[in-house]
């Protein structure tokens, strides 16, 4: 690591020799490892903000992996936990790093519940989520063999929950924030079912809402690679219980007015579960209502005070709702208001927290050894990493609805004379792609290209100024105008 040893205007006679030996060879070895790093892919975008934050999310991310394990905060969280881990691998792999992906992923073919808290019912749909997302990316089919027994043995799970007479208690050999030792409800899952509906259990609560999107998640996911192995049975089984269950949730959705006005049933509901996909006028006009009462007009923004990583979350499914303006503005009002100023790194906790719970009275127990230094908040958090990065990627190429959204979340100031921005070689569903608009003088759109995508995959040019379908030709290009 690069040694520091405070800053002063200038220099004092004889401390020069304080800088570490050959200092000036290790810093740029340092520099250049992490140039070679992350230039598996890149992006061209006008907002300096954007593009910083994109590259130093992904170094907070790799930085604070110990071995193949993911970690969300080194000194805070030194554990592993499903919910924000599942996160951060899928920007392993949707940055090119699939075998880091493949690597940090195996403790979800291992586990079906692991983190802080215990056993929570959110659990097995992401870890089937992580992996299935892994299989979309790489179609390494072999691998997917291996792993489908602990995708079916998390459906397994999904299903007793569903069907569940009574609470059920699942016993973890991994690792617990220490004051969980204590409670009596730690490893509760789930209540007794109730409608159809799972009542499980997440941050220490029943979430019907989170819960049940993840559920359905991983029922979805699992029906997928089903078909994709040729187990029909099993496919038809878990896209019927998935129906089943989203059925039911709509219904308690109905029923229930509150329902919009729990943040983590906000943040869950097309992204990252996809849940509503294909339905999203069932939840649009819900969640439009609870923007304008959290997060403020597209005038007036109003940023979340403690859990930054649930309302990345929240602007993600705002841009996928179709809401590009606000969503650019939660966007833009991070990246301009950053807890690691200059480093872009976002917290958890803060906002007025006397202390960072989990840390302060779980993980570190930071009072006991540094009962001098206050603790009110997690930063950088890697969550937040990866919940920013993978909106910042959602704002350029997202998959939606059986093919490509290009330059869904651009915003209208990027639209200017002679503008140019996209990316190069990022890895989707459908292939690892290039893209660029180019506009011209007058401002208007001049042209805008892809490459490296499926033949036949639609393509929906998404720009502010410009709507087109296009299906990726035969060397899957596309061009608009198709006459450039």
């Amino acid at each position: 690591p690069i040694q520091s040893y405070g800053v002063v205007p200038e220099e004092l006679p004889g401390l020069q020799t304080l800088r570490p030996g050959k200092f000036e060879e290790r810093a740029e070895a340092h520099i250049n490892n992490w140039k070679e790093r992350l230039q598996t892919v890149s992006i061209d975008v006008p907002d300096v903000n954007f593009r910083n934050a994109f590259y130093a999310s992904l170094q907070h991310m790799l930085t604070a992996l110990v071995g193949d394990q993911i970690r969300l905060a080194p000194l805070s969280y030194p554990l592993p936990w499903m919910r924000d881990s599942v996160a951060i691998m899928r920007c392993f792999d949707l940055a090119g790093f699939h075998d880091l992906a493949r690597k940090t992923s195996e403790i979800c073919v291992r586990q079906d519940f692991f983190g802080g808290f215990g056993a929570e019912a959110d659990s097995p749909g992401q870890g089937i989520w992580a992996l299935a997302q892994h299989y979309r990316i790489t179609k390494d089919r072999d691998w997917l063999r291996r792993v489908y027994p602990s995708i079916k043995r998390k459906c397994d799970w999904i299903l007793k929950m569903k069907r569940a007479e009574k609470p059920l208690q699942v016993v973890l050999d991994t690792p617990l924030l220490p004051f969980m030792q204590a409670f009596r409800n730690t490893g509760t899952i789930c209540l007794a079912a109730k409608d159809g509906l799972i009542m499980g259990v997440m941050d220490l609560h029943v979430r019907e809402g989170q819960t049940n999107q993840w559920c359905v998640c991983g029922l979805q996911e699992a029906a997928y690679v089903a078909a994709e192995l040729g187990y029909d049975e099993d496919a038809r089984l878990y896209q019927s219980e998935a129906e089943e269950l989203k059925a039911a949730l709509y219904q308690y959705m109905l029923n229930t007015p509150k329902f919009f006005e729990w943040e983590r049933n906000v943040n869950s509901l097309v992204w990252p579960t996809r849940t509503w996909e294909y339905e999203p006028e069932k939840v649009l006009e819900g969640f439009k209502a609870w923007w304008e009462e959290q997060r403020g007009s597209e005038t007036s923004y109003i940023p979340e005070k403690y859990w930054i990583h649930f309302e990345l979350g929240q602007i993600h499914n705002a841009l996928m709702l179709g809401l590009r303006e606000q969503a650019w503005q939660g966007l833009k009002y991070r990246l301009e208001n950053q807890d690691v100023p200059g480093l872009y790194g976002w917290r958890e906790y803060g906002g007025g927290f006397e202390v960072a719970g989990n840390a302060v009275n779980g993980v570190s127990l930071i009072s006991q050894l540094r009962g001098c230094q206050k603790f009110d908040k997690i930063t950088p958090h890697g969550w937040c990493a990866a919940e920013m990065w993978l909106l910042q990627r959602g704002m350029l190429v997202e998959e939606w609805q059986g093919g490509l959204n290009l330059f869904y979340g651009v915003p209208s100031e990027w639209i200017k004379a002679n503008a140019k921005f996209g990316f190069s070689e990022l890895p989707t569903w459908y292939g690892r792609v290039t893209a660029e608009a180019v506009y011209d003088k007058d401002g208007q759109v001049k042209t805008v290209s892809a490459s490296g995508i499926t033949p036949g995959t639609t393509v929906r040019i998404l720009l502010p100024d410009c709507h087109q379908d296009l299906p990726a030709d035969g060397e899957g290009k596309i061009v608009f105008p198709q006459n450039a």
